[in-house]
């Protein structure tokens, strides 16, 4: 078979080319078109949460002393154990204390006996009195020897009270579950009633506080969250965090030096992980916004005269327009002004646009 001459085949190739291009033509990017990463503007209901440090508290703390003078005997914990509520903390030497109950139960009985013997007086001579066998004088004072018997019985009924109240004290208890600090007394020492000094602190961490500061502006959506119900409040250590709360008080004035208010969220706090005194990352949300714009935060840029985003037409040509940017939340900053909801907007690339250049969205 003959082989066709290449004259005849060259003009076949430009022909098919020429009727490929007029009825399939392929489009072209502009010159100087720019790949960049697109995202619609987003329209959502969401929440913004305010970070800020806080401090943790103790629920409660309590300095323990001794009501009674006394040497100790005995304590009942370790240094940083975690005591129960009554448990015993501290045994003051009792003896003395025993021996002066002793005494006041001694002195209400004798009391008591000599009070018997004046009421039945009283008793027999009664029905004598009105037949003239004893005199008026007489029988006036047996009744005040009586009424005088019963308030020195009375007297030692209180002694005795006291005196076991006194030997109560000897034996010092935990008012509460806490965690215990350092002992400022070893047994044998003596304790004072009432010194300066602590035996022992006690700081309750089952639940506990976290203490932190908001500025006023945000005072008005924490209290709108707050009656709604519960406010959720994280916190968090090295950004790991730790424990959920409520918040639970608000005082009851701003700060007008700073322009802040301080707020508590409690934390059950079982594992023990919040520790008094410590330092702590807390997010709490402190503003719904309904129908909020949303952007990635990649999107936003920085200029001369604030933040701007590129806008991209339906011509794939990029737009500069200033924008007002609100809270950010995770990835994506809320747009108070500037755009409206499905708009496109460059989230990558936008180093190399310029107003009016044309964009390809990166595949």
């Amino acid at each position: 078979m003959k082989k066709k001459p290449l004259i005849y085949v060259i003009p076949l190739i430009i022909v098919l080319y020429l009727i490929g291009h007029i009825f399939f033509p392929t489009r072209q990017n502009p010159e100087g078109t720019v790949n960049v990463a697109i995202n619609r503007v987003e329209k959502e209901d969401v929440t913004v949460n305010l970070q800020t440090i806080g401090t943790v508290q103790a629920f409660s703390s309590v300095d323990v002393k001794s009501m009674v003078t006394g040497p100790l005997v005995s304590t009942g914990f370790k240094e940083g154990d975690v005591v129960e509520q009554d448990q015993i903390l501290f045994q003051i030497d009792q003896r003395p204390f025993i021996a002066s109950l002793n005494q006041a139960k001694a002195n209400l009985a004798r009391d008591q006996a000599t009070l018997n013997n004046i009421q039945l007086q009283v008793k027999r001579n009664t029905p004598l009195l009105s037949k003239g066998y004893i005199a008026k004088q007489d029988y006036d004072t047996l009744v005040a020897n009586e009424t005088s018997a019963e308030a020195t019985v009375k007297a030692d009924e209180a002694a005795v009270e006291n005196a076991q109240l006194q030997l109560n004290y000897t034996t010092i208890r935990a008012p509460m579950i806490a965690k215990t600090g350092n002992i400022l007394l070893k047994p044998g020492s003596v304790i004072k009633a009432n010194d300066t000094n602590a035996l022992v602190t006690l700081n309750q961490i089952n639940p506990i506080y976290v203490a932190f500061s908001v500025p006023q502006s945000n005072l008005l959506g924490i209290q709108q969250s707050m009656q709604k119900g519960s406010v959720v409040v994280k916190a968090s250590v090295n950004g790991q965090e730790i424990e959920q709360g409520t918040l639970t008080f608000i005082d009851n004035a701003v700060d007008v030096t700073t322009g802040t208010i301080q707020l508590k969220a409690t934390f059950p706090n079982k594992q023990r992980l919040l520790w008094p005194g410590e330092y702590v990352s807390v997010d709490l949300p402190a503003e719904h916004l309904q129908q909020a714009l949303l952007v990635p935060s990649s999107a936003l840029l920085t200029g001369q005269k604030g933040f701007y985003v590129y806008v991209i037409d339906d011509n794939n040509k990029a737009h500069m327009r200033s924008v007002i940017p609100g809270p950010v939340i995770d990835d994506r900053t809320v747009i108070a002004q500037g755009l409206q909801a499905s708009e496109k907007i460059a989230t990558s690339g936008q180093l190399r646009l310029k107003e009016g250049t044309f964009v390809q969205a990166n595949s």
